[in-house]
């Protein structure tokens, strides 16, 4: 078994927010986890406790304004959670805006397992970031030759 967050998901939500986390990636998430905003995307990511704790440590040791930033955006809306006893969580309302989620309109959603995190999506965000794959993987492969990886 895996000890990293991988696959891709397609579920839905519900008019509540409440959507499904696949069984495999609640193994790795435990019982308790984070919802949070993404900085570079508005997308969201879950993190285990554990990983939630490494990933806010930095953040933890700025000084002044910077860190003041950060966490205005941060943790304001970061929402711990535990999945229910059918496997589901709760997305509340103001991450849902951030991260374009409409129960109304559309009630797909994507899940990406990113190893330490993964990564809640929008369908229509997740199907426009895939138009730019082509151009993306170039990228990378430049990127994965620079560091010796390909």
């Amino acid at each position: 078994m895996f000890d990293e967050l991988t696959g891709e998901y397609r579920h839905t939500i519900d008019a509540k927010g409440r959507f499904f986390i696949p069984a495999k990636l609640r193994e790795y998430l435990g019982t308790s986890f984070v919802i949070a905003k993404d900085f570079r995307a508005p997308i969201l990511k879950i993190y285990s406790e554990e990983a939630w704790k490494v990933y806010t440590e930095p953040i933890n040791q700025m000084k002044g304004d910077l860190k003041a930033r950060y966490k205005r955006f941060l943790f304001p809306n970061a929402d711990p959670q535990s999945a229910d006893g059918q496997g589901r969580a709760t997305i509340v309302k103001p991450l849902m805006e951030y991260a374009g989620i409409d129960t109304k309109e559309a009630k797909e959603i994507v899940i990406l397992g990113c190893g330490d995190y993964a990564e809640i999506w929008s369908l229509a965000a997740y199907e426009a970031s895939k138009a730019n794959y082509e151009e993306d993987l170039e990228d990378l492969r430049a990127d994965l030759e620079e560091f010796g990886l390909l």
